[in-house]
């Protein structure tokens, strides 16, 4: 069990807390958009400051047989690698009148703002990666209104 820091079971001594945070880091893991297009296979400690991911260049597709006949497929090509300094630091402070702990008891408070800290954390890491993903964006020269849905796909995948 963890320690409350300012919940106490009596006038003196801190009263023990449930531990969720796995499940809220699962949830939000699941949940995010964010969680479901970024790159999660780094090398290094979040909690030592920054991690490092490598940047695999995207193999070319060829005709069936051809690494047979050449007796050997391509090589892996590390374009390089990109680290990643975990530099923004987040909490989620409520606080809670003596008469609501009592009244739900601290199991059930903790249970009940699960769900509502997963979708501030969901929301809060979508809008900085998606934030970042457009700073970094490319514009795509050539869009007009009148064109059709299929040019416009096209002129993205070509982008890309």
């Amino acid at each position: 069990m963890t320690e409350a820091y300012n919940i106490y079971a009596d006038g003196t001594n801190k009263d023990d807390l449930v531990e969720i945070k796995g499940a809220v880091i699962e949830t939000v893991a699941k949940t995010a958009v964010s969680m479901k297009i970024k790159n999660r296979y780094g090398v290094g400690d979040p909690a030592a400051g920054s991690v490092t991911y490598d940047r695999f260049k995207t193999s070319a597709s060829k005709a069936y047989g051809t690494a047979r006949t050449a007796g050997k497929g391509d090589a892996l090509k590390n374009t390089g690698k990109v680290t990643n300094n975990i530099s923004d630091r987040q909490e989620i402070i409520e606080e809670l009148e003596e008469g609501d702990v009592t009244r739900f008891g601290v199991v059930d408070l903790v249970e009940r703002r699960q769900n509502g800290e997963v979708a501030s954390m969901v929301a809060y890491l979508d809008g900085k990666f998606f934030a970042e993903a457009e700073s970094k964006a490319t514009a795509i020269a050539g869009l007009t209104t009148d064109m059709k849905i299929e040019d416009i796909i096209e002129k993205v995948i070509q982008t890309l």
